[in-house]
């Protein structure tokens, strides 16, 4: 690994200086749930809660159903509303949860699952593989494989389920989320994955409007405004996240210049696809204050769900001088830090994250794309297990390298 990581700093030259770790692996997303509603996909879990429950998946040894949809679909959400109805918990024993991302290590993986499976009475010592295999012996089980992108070879995919296969119970359940169709096909047990679409509009209309409203209905006084919003809304394709971002933009200027302004940008003609959600984030983006554009972009170097403190992330920030007072000369640096965070989740770029015993800030992978296409040209984050490094571009001027422990 030190090896690997001096070619790729000799690759860059002489110049470099280096700073403290922002984060040596990918932490895990979590299966508590962001959005307390789950808006249009209540049919959906319904049948999914019953078939593992009780229904066609309750008898057979092992069922892998794979969720495959776009990014900022909503398939997490969907399986931490899954995973956390009282009747799933109720039926399953052992319930783990494991976000796996850009790059499928199944021995990490192993040593992870391992970690979350209660010991049982005189367990022998043994690989992580052969303790599972003796923890849920007796025991049903759900495992949910959160954001999975790909494996090596379906070799790997074949060791990991092994130790599943040991349980003497019936009805055990693997959720797989996934963008990709063709990994879903491989993986799945079922007939055909789940794949998730685009929210109807009736229901996506009140998931919209719960995010430029909050709690409160719109008045008669809207009415006009509206009008506007439903025309910016049938842009956003179905998206709970692309719903987030823009709404969260609309709800703090409630002025129908404004919203006209998001209607009639030009960022809208940049959309690819009838499935495109982009330049909505984008757009979002665009109409940040410029020092919240410098703290959300800066965040492209640290690795995609990455979880941080806000400690951890204002020193970062002071690091790149983006957190000044402007008027408010009585403010410290960290109060402007703590703001800008606020600010961050208020208009939907950051998610707080209060699960594992500590709070902390995530971004959505799509954001953290966004992220990464806007500081292209100074900011770059590199996997230690990519293929190749590539050329990296002159202009470079900041430089994180992620590695797998």
């Amino acid at each position: 690994m030190r090896k690997e990581t001096s070619e790729i700093l000799t690759t860059l030259g002489s110049t470099w200086k280096t700073a403290p770790d922002i984060g040596q692996s990918r932490p895990i997303t979590t299966s508590e749930s962001i959005e307390p509603r789950l808006y249009g996909r209540d049919g959906i879990m319904k049948n999914i809660i019953h078939d593992i429950t009780q229904g066609k998946y309750y008898g057979e040894n092992l069922t892998v159903l794979p969720i495959v949809g776009l990014g900022g679909i909503g398939k997490t959400t969907l399986a931490q509303h899954i995973y956390h109805n009282q009747e799933v918990q109720k039926h399953f024993e052992v319930m783990i949860w494991k976000c796996v991302s850009l790059n499928f290590n199944v021995n990490k993986l192993m040593e992870d699952v391992e970690n979350h499976v209660p010991k049982v009475q005189d367990e022998k010592n043994g690989t992580a593989e052969e303790l599972i295999g003796q923890r849920i012996k007796s025991k049903r089980f759900l495992l949910v494989l959160d954001d999975m992108w790909e494996f090596s070879d379906e070799d790997e995919w074949k060791r990991l389920l092994l130790p599943f296969k040991k349980s003497q119970v019936k009805g055990n359940i693997i959720i797989v989320t996934t963008r990709s169709p063709k990994l879903g096909e491989m993986v799945k047990t079922t007939h055909h994955p789940i794949e998730l679409e685009g929210i109807d509009r009736e229901e996506f209309k009140r998931l919209f409007l719960a995010f430029v409203f909050g709690d409160e209905q719109p008045t008669l006084d809207h009415t006009v405004l509206l009008e506007t919003g439903y025309k910016i809304m049938d842009k956003l394709k179905g998206s709970p996240l692309a719903a987030k971002t823009v709404g969260r933009l609309l709800r703090h200027d409630l002025d129908l210049d404004h919203w006209t302004r998001v209607l009639e940008s030009k960022e809208w003609e940049s959309q690819r696809g009838s499935n495109d959600i982009m330049p909505a984030l984008k757009l979002s983006y665009d109409c940040l204050p410029f020092d919240l554009q410098q703290c959300f972009s800066y965040c492209a170097l640290f690795p995609q769900d990455y979880k941080f403190d806000s400690k951890e992330l204002i020193l970062f920030w002071i690091g790149q001088d983006v957190l000044h007072s402007g008027d408010q000369n009585n403010l410290t640096v960290e109060d402007i830090g703590l703001r800008n965070i606020r600010d961050l989740v208020s208009h939907g770029f950051f998610k707080k994250d209060e699960t594992e015993g500590r709070a902390g800030y995530t971004i959505h992978d799509l954001l953290h794309d966004l992220a990464s296409k806007v500081t292209s040209h100074e900011c770059l984050n590199v996997h230690l297990s990519s293929k190749t490094l590539g050329k990296i571009r002159p202009s470079i001027r900041h430089l994180s390298i992620t590695l797998d422990i």
